[in-house]
């Protein structure tokens, strides 16, 4: 029987165990699931690349001596593509030094790029070998359909270059890779259709890059599925117009699907599908008010997985922000919602009772096989039954003494003559017989 009733819990401590685990690891895991599903592209390896060396493009004579197509115009733009380039270094620089660079137009595009620095790294801002300043590009870049692999840096980094496009491409990191795709200073740019997983800091980055369109995006398991900054207003071409995130997809994050850090701009989030499942985990933060996370016009805002029954989410930052019309709310709520007075969260502190449950359930799963563990080890220790030991009622000090006057009494008793009864003491007749004592 004891042998049973240990098996039986040894099962049990390995199912919470082995759910512990699942509970733990389902954001950095999320990618396993969905792999082959819409979300992400299976890396395309079969095509004809053309074993090629890393690429450095600072004058307009190296598109000749790479063999690049095109003349640079916006009707034949120069094209790189078809490219297998593996590097313990950069894979594709576009660094200009020479000013005839400022206004080509350049597609780099159909490229698998296996770089231990960086996968692309594309600045605007030319400069003499001597490093000193010559002017800004202004033309045109596209990045589009790329595989960008084992990289310790970024997949695809922009820096002074607006008007932007980068599509297509996915960005696979290694957990020692930063970022997926970052934009410095490159405002009025498109980021769409890309995909970036497996990052220690963000799948998409924009830094002081207002004025963007990004959608249709995939970010699974980074630290930060995309990050917004702007920490300033003095750079060049600052449109002081906030950019537009939707119909991007955020899996399992570890710190959050979007950090907003945007002082300078008032941007638009909607129609994006925020999944994680990992316990205390915001799926989004705001530390800058006046965005809106809903479509002003459409009042249609986002997917939430932790959503439950409300009929707003709360968005996680220093000031009160909300999605007042989340796409998957329950059926019956009213709009627009008012959540400084609605019943349905309390006092509106922010911290919404689904959370709390998702915190007392990873308690439990954390606390059970501790548990289990204490039981099964004090089990071992009865090899055999104990014995109860029978409760004795300890004898108070005044039934002590009614008992010595009990045994006194039995001392002095006397015999009568007559009939030979015991007689207490004290009594002139026997009890028994009437006799004179």
């Amino acid at each position: 029987m004891f042998h049973r009733k240990t098996y039986i819990i040894r099962i049990g401590l390995l199912l919470s165990f082995l759910l512990f685990s699942h509970t733990m690891t389902q954001g950095i895991g999320y990618l396993t699931d969905v792999q082959n599903s819409l979300f992400f592209p299976p890396l395309d390896i079969s095509r004809n690349y053309i074993t090629h060396e890393p690429v450095i493009i600072n004058f307009l004579d190296n598109f000749t001596d790479y063999g690049f197509s095109g003349t640079g115009i916006p009707a034949d733009p120069f094209i790189i593509e078809n490219l297998n380039i593996t590097t313990e270094n950069d894979g594709i620089c576009f660094f200009p030094q020479d000013t005839q660079l400022n206004n080509i137009h350049l597609i780099i595009q159909n490229c698998l790029i296996k770089a231990r620095n960086a996968g692309m790294l594309l600045r605007g801002d030319i400069l003499d070998e001597e490093g000193i300043p010559l002017g800004m590009f202004s033309g045109h870049i596209e990045v589009r359909n790329n595989i960008l692999k084992n990289y310790n840096y970024q997949g695809i980094t922009i820096t002074n270059i607006r008007n932007s496009i980068v599509s297509g491409n996915i960005c696979n990191g290694t957990w020692d890779s930063k970022t997926g795709i970052e934009l410095f200073y490159a405002g009025s740019s498109t980021l769409s259709n890309n995909t970036c997983y497996f990052h220690m800091s963000e799948g998409i980055s924009l830094t002081n890059s207002d004025d963007c369109q990004v959608f249709n995006n995939t970010c699974s398991d980074n630290v930060y599925g995309l990050r917004v900054i702007i920490n300033s207003s003095n750079y060049p071409n600052f449109t002081g117009l906030g950019s537009h995130f939707y119909d991007n997809y955020f899996l399992g994050h570890g710190g959050a699907g979007i950090l907003m850090q945007d002082g300078y701009t008032i941007d638009i989030i909607y129609h994006n599908y925020f999944i994680s499942d990992l316990c205390d985990t915001p799926q989004a933060f705001d530390g800058s008010p006046g965005n809106y996370w809903y479509e002003p016009n459409l009042l249609e805002g986002n997917y939430w997985s932790d959503l439950g029954d409300k009929c707003y989410y709360i968005i996680n930052g220093e000031d009160q922000v909300y999605d007042l019309y989340p796409l998957n709310k329950i059926e019956n709520c009213v709009d627009p919602i008012n959540p400084t007075t609605d019943p349905q969260n309390g006092n509106g502190d922010g911290f919404p009772k689904l959370a709390i449950i998702a915190l007392a359930v990873c308690g439990i799963v954390t606390v059970v096989p501790g548990i289990i563990f204490f039981l099964v080890w004090r089990d071992r220790k009865k090899v055999k039954p104990a014995i109860t030991p029978v409760a004795q009622t300890p004898i108070q000090p005044q039934a002590i003494q009614n008992i010595e006057s009990e045994v006194k009494k039995e001392v002095t008793r006397t015999i009568c003559r007559n009939c030979g009864s015991e007689v207490d003491e004290g009594f002139k007749f026997c009890q028994n017989c009437g006799q004179t004592l």
